[in-house]
């Protein structure tokens, strides 16, 4: 049995009544019943229901379709439209306050709860994808250094601020355009453009990929960059997007990012998407955070074991029980097999205070 609650919005009493004995058939829990535009908002505001079944035409200064605007926006409360006027400037109008369904009095309880369930499932999951976004873009601005993010045909989805400085582009003109268009780059030997550099990418498995370019930015100035490519798979481990951590490279005597720095950007990444339950994205954050550790400490060193341990903790989370039991296991190992010349350095010191 549902167990959701629903306001209705109706001025007309016998329609209302109707309609509220259809829903408590449903199984769902009417909170409210109210007749005008001014008392929706309120009663919104104040019982924040799960979904509100709203009357386009209804008595007073604000009708139906200016209340599920307000509620919408206001409280992301999913709207169904109840009304009897099917006219085209009504529909287009009602269109702009973003409901998420459409019934056409006189309707059936089997049409009434489809609605509704459709409505509630489709409100879930755009719920569900911002917080997935808002957690990703999180993760994205704590990299270090400029990020590109394009999606899995190369189209720029987005750009943090030093992307945008060392590019010459900003968000809004880059979105939606080809990688090649706004981040180009061109071989360091040979100085020739690589424009595709993408296709190229995806072909190889992103694997084996050179690590420095120069970058010629919108006014044609050329800079020489390092770059990381992460890509990011969903859960069904198709590709989803491609991240591209790129730093301009240090002049003689400068500071530059080490590649310990960069780990450490990365896990965090991962940390935050796990936070927001975006672990796939995580997956592939913290996937690159492990291969600079193991290429730079080895494969025995307890930073690499721990390692091991979150991205075992993530695989968990997707449903990967055997690879996380198998990296559980490398890690067990490592610690283990440090844990004898951990025991000798702590005899040596002893044997040397006990003299």
């Amino acid at each position: 049995m549902a167990d959701e609650t629903i306001m209705i919005v109706e001025d007309e009493i016998v329609i209302a009544m109707e309609l509220q004995k259809k829903l408590k058939n449903l199984g769902y829990t009417v909170i409210g019943v109210v007749s005008s535009g001014e008392e929706a908002v309120e009663s919104a505001a104040a019982a924040k229901p799960d979904l509100v079944l709203m009357d386009i035409k209804l008595a007073g200064e604000m009708d139906g379709i200016e209340a599920a605007r307000r509620i919408h926006e206001q409280f992301d409360i999913p709207i169904v439209y109840l009304t009897a006027h099917t006219d085209e400037k009504t529909l287009q109008r009602a269109k702009l306050a973003q409901p998420f369904g459409y019934l056409v009095k006189p309707f059936s309880e089997v049409e009434l709860r489809t609605t509704i369930e459709v409505s509630l499932y489709k409100h879930m999951q755009e719920k569900k994808s911002k917080e997935t976004s808002d957690g990703f873009s999180k993760a994205l601005d704590v990299l270090g250094g400029a990020v590109i993010v394009t999606d899995e045909q190369g189209v720029v989805r987005h750009m943090n601020a030093l992307a945008e400085t060392l590019t010459g582009w900003n968000q809004g003109e880059a979105a939606g355009r080809n990688l090649s268009e706004v981040y180009a780059v061109k071989a360091l030997e040979s100085g020739a453009y690589l424009p595709e550099f993408f296709g190229e990418l995806c072909r190889d498995g992103f694997t084996g990929y050179e690590s420095q370019f120069t970058l010629v930015a919108r006014n044609k100035s050329e800079v020489s960059i390092e770059q990381d490519v992460v890509p990011l798979e969903n859960a069904d481990g198709g590709l989803s997007a491609v991240a591209f951590c790129f730093r301009e490279v240090a002049r003689e005597g400068a500071d530059s990012q080490d590649w310990f720095s960069h780990a450490a950007n990365l896990h965090l990444a991962a940390e935050l998407c796990v936070s927001d339950g975006a672990f796939a994205e995580a997956e592939s954050f913290q996937q690159r955070a492990l291969e600079l550790l193991e290429k730079n400490l080895g494969g025995d060193n307890p930073k690499v074991a721990q390692g091991l341990e979150d991205l075992a903790n993530i695989y968990r989370n997707l449903g990967k029980s055997g690879d996380a039991k198998m990296l559980e296991i490398r890690a067990a190992r490592i610690r283990s097999s440090r844990a004898p010349a951990m025991a000798a350095a702590e005899n040596h010191f002893t044997a040397e205070d006990a003299e």
